[in-house]
């Protein structure tokens, strides 16, 4: 099955396939492709909410975290980020 992706992501897959680990992805293919290959995996917005959850982050470092990856470039679909906006008020 071809899913067009980059060396990065295919590699990751192969390793998680080998060591039926999970995988942190955020690129919608690479998602795809763990799907089919039935493998788990988070994404990096995931971590963040994790790291809040275990007390590592409290709620405006979570939002400047995830702020900070839009910055840079990581999208996230407006109607997502009202979504974990909405998120982070309710458990935090």
């Amino acid at each position: 099955m071809e899913f067009n992706l980059g060396a990065g992501e295919s590699a990751a897959i192969s390793v998680a396939r080998e060591k039926k680990d999970t995988l942190l992805l955020d690129d919608a293919q690479a998602i795809k492709a763990a799907k089919v290959y039935g493998l788990e995996m988070m994404r990096t917005t995931t971590v963040l909410f994790l790291a809040a959850h275990a007390k590592m982050l409290n709620h405006t470092k979570l939002i400047n975290s995830i702020n900070a990856l839009i910055a840079e470039g990581y999208y996230i679909r407006p109607a997502e980020y009202a979504g974990l906006l909405s998120r982070i008020r309710e458990k935090m």
